[in-house]
């Protein structure tokens, strides 16, 4: 699964498309982002996650407590989950199912999000270094 916020097959997403979630990709890892930066457009409550997911609700509940995630909170306290946390999710139970442990998870999603800022900042590099050299950037 990529880190982008996209759903797997199957899982609907809730409310319009407009791309306003696009910005959580480059979120640096899941359990380093606020519930703000990261759950902006919370909408789901745990019971609708874990059917989405198909794991239990304590299953997220722990995952939380690892610091795997960060839900959104209301003032009551009820958790709200983001298609970014659906997605992350996703990611946490294919890594459970490949023999990974939670330490392992944690690992596999943090070098996940690194990688992503780092293919990110190489692209800004590349533009600003065509626009600098007349469009003789860095190589590809």
């Amino acid at each position: 699964m990529s880190t982008d916020a996209q759903l797997p097959e199957g899982v609907p997403r809730i409310g319009p498309s407009d791309g306003a979630d696009e910005h959580l990709q480059d979120t640096p890892k899941p359990n380093d982002a606020g519930p703000a930066a990261s759950n902006i457009r919370a909408r789901y409550a745990i019971s609708v996650v874990a059917d989405l997911v198909g794991t239990g609700q304590q299953n997220i509940r722990l995952y939380e407590t690892r610091g795997l995630l960060t839900p959104h909170r209301t003032p009551g306290g009820t958790r709200q989950y983001s298609d970014r946390d659906v997605a992350v999710l996703v990611r946490i139970s294919e890594l459970l199912e490949e023999g990974l442990n939670l330490a392992g998870v944690a690992k596999v999603l943090e070098l996940e999000a690194a990688n992503a800022k780092l293919r990110k900042d190489l692209k800004r590099a590349r533009s600003r270094s065509r626009k600098q050299s007349g469009g003789q950037g860095l190589p590809d």
